[in-house]
């Protein structure tokens, strides 16, 4: 199997696991042991700044900026 091919598996199993309901956020994608490959996105706003697209207890604060606390981004 080709680097390739095992980097499309693995983020197969992140979609799979999405998909059958499992959250997106950074902390539980990494929970899980898989790699996001993908921007990893706030499922309320769609900003990867906002902090809950890290963690799925933070807030959604609606806002793209850079520095916020509890970002991956910050």
């Amino acid at each position: 199997m080709s680097f390739l091919d095992e980097i499309n598996r693995m983020q197969e199993q992140t979609f799979r696991a999405i998909r059958e309901g499992g959250c997106g956020c950074h902390k539980c994608i990494k929970a899980r042991g898989h790699i996001a490959m993908h921007f990893v996105v706030c499922p309320i706003c769609g900003n990867k700044r906002c902090p809950k697209a890290n963690d799925h207890n933070k807030a959604c604060t609606n806002s793209n900026e850079p520095g916020q606390p509890g970002s991956a981004y910050a």
